[in-house]
């Protein structure tokens, strides 16, 4: 038996999809945390929660294993 491809065309709407990156902050004063998605970087942030302005340090998320 030998497959055979489908010779057929269905018209149905795809879904869309697009891509977005998560960042997640934690105040160095109150250690409450935030996210901001698409994120542009910038060299200091104020926290949401307490207004602290900070500057903004990079961390290595720990690997699994």
């Amino acid at each position: 038996m030998t497959e055979e491809q489908a010779n057929y065309t269905i018209n149905a709407p795809a879904h869309e999809v697009s891509i977005e990156q998560l960042y997640h902050f934690k105040c160095c004063s109150c250690h409450g945390w935030w996210s901001i998605g698409d994120w542009q970087p910038i060299p200091q942030l104020y926290c949401p929660h307490c207004g602290t302005q900070a500057n903004v340090k990079q961390i290595t998320p720990p690997t699994a294993g």
